[in-house]
C-alpha cells in the first residue's frame, strides 16, 4: 500500500502509526510507518520512494506531521 504524505496526515491524524522508522539508503533517506503490523515507505506524487538528501529535512517533516519519535536504521 503506497503512502502518500497527505494519506500520512491522515494517519497521524487518527492515531493509526504504529512505528516511524528513518533508513539510511545509498541516495539519503527513507520513511517508513507502520500500519497494521506492516512497515510502508512514502510515496512520492508521481510513484516511487520519496528519499531526502538531509535526515534534517526529513526530521523536520516527522516533526511538522505530529509523530513524537522516530528510529534510524544506519544498515540493514
Amino acid at each position: 500500500m503506497p503512502v502518500q504524505e497527505a494519506y500520512l496526515r491522515q494517519y497521524v491524524a487518527y492515531s493509526i502509526v504504529e512505528r516511524t522508522l528513518v533508513k539510511k539508503i545509498d541516495d539519503g533517506w527513507m520513511l517508513q510507518v507502520q500500519l497494521g503490523g506492516e512497515l510502508h515507505a512514502l510515496q512520492k506524487q508521481r510513484g516511487g520512494n520519496r528519499t531526502f538528501k538531509s535526515l534534517d529535512k526529513l526530521a523536520a517533516l516527522i516533526e511538522e506531521l505530529g509523530l513524537g519519535a522516530f528510529e534510524v536504521q544506519l544498515a540493514d
